[in-house]
């Protein structure tokens, strides 16, 4: 594995293909916001990028891999967040580590 090659998913191809459905079902629900709304019109293209990248991995084999720490993302997380980078561990890392650089505890986040 080189410096820029992400280890493989750990999902089972079962697993990988509900995810794959999943993620393409919610992408296909989009509908562009009738607002304009410059925050809603911002969340909506987040969230459609987000699902986009989530494809992306699945397709690169590295979905249900965390960004930060390469380890497996639990299913019952990606159940809930399909599109989840990180684990919960280093997820709840950076929500602590963002609350410290701004002088709050993230105590109220959880």
């Amino acid at each position: 594995m080189t410096a820029t090659t992400r280890p493989a998913s750990t999902l089972s191809p079962d697993s990988l293909a509900y995810f794959e459905r999943t993620l393409r079902a919610m992408l296909d629900d989009r509908i562009e916001p009738i607002c304009s709304d410059e925050g809603t019109l911002a969340r909506h293209r987040a969230h459609t990028r987000a699902l986009e990248d989530a494809l992306e991995r699945v397709v690169l084999g590295t979905y249900g891999r965390c960004a930060t720490c390469t380890g497996p993302v639990p299913t019952s997380r990606l159940e809930v967040v399909p599109t989840a980078r990180t684990c919960r561990a280093c997820s709840t890392d950076a929500i602590a580590s963002c609350a410290s650089r701004i002088g709050t505890s993230d105590s109220g986040l959880r």
